[in-house]
C-alpha cells in the first residue's frame, strides 16, 4: 500500500463549484493551480492534515480514480514538495529549507554571471536522422 504525507509546509483551497483548487508550497513560495479531476484529488489531499498520511487506495475510493493514475500524479506531487513520502520532521523541514536557499543563490548567482559575461549560454541543436530518402538526401547523395 503506497502512503504519502502531507507536509506541514502546504496549505491551499478547493471551489467545489468551479472545481478548481489552488496549493501552496509555503517553503518555495509557490503556488499549483488544479482544475477537473485533478482539482478533486488536491481536495481531498487538502483535508488531510498536516503530517499526517493518506494512503493511495483511500484516495482511490474516495475520488473513483484508479490507482494507476493517481501514482503517477502523486509522484509529480511530490517533486513540486506538495507531498513527501514520510513524515516530516524539525530537521527535514530545516534541511529542506537550506536546499531551497541553496538552489535560489546558485540559479542566482548563474543569473547574474551570464548577465555579466563572466559565463555564457551554448545552444546545442538535435537533429533527427531518417533512413528515407525523402526526408535525408544528405543520408542519399552518395547513391546517386
Amino acid at each position: 500500500m503506497d502512503t504519502y504525507y502531507r507536509p506541514k509546509w502546504t496549505c491551499g483551497r478547493y471551489n467545489k463549484e468551479a472545481k478548481v483548487a489552488i496549493y501552496y508550497n509555503l517553503i518555495e513560495g509557490m503556488s499549483y493551480f488544479f482544475e477537473s479531476d485533478s482539482a478533486e484529488v488536491v481536495s481531498h489531499l487538502l483535508a488531510v492534515p498536516r503530517n499526517n498520511s493518506i494512503s493511495v487506495d483511500t484516495l482511490s475510493k474516495a475520488t473513483d480514480t484508479a490507482t494507476e493514475c493517481l501514482i503517477p500524479f502523486l509522484d509529480e506531487l511530490v517533486v513540486c514538495g506538495l507531498l513527501t513520502h514520510t513524515p516530516v520532521t524539525s530537521k527535514g523541514i530545516k534541511s529542506y529549507r537550506s536546499a531551497i536557499a541553496k538552489y535560489k543563490c546558485t540559479i542566482d548567482t548563474l543569473l547574474d554571471d551570464i548577465e555579466a559575461g563572466r559565463k555564457y549560454m551554448k545552444v546545442y541543436k538535435q537533429m533527427k536522422m531518417y533512413n528515407d530518402k525523402d526526408t535525408n538526401p544528405v543520408l542519399y547523395a552518395g547513391g546517386k
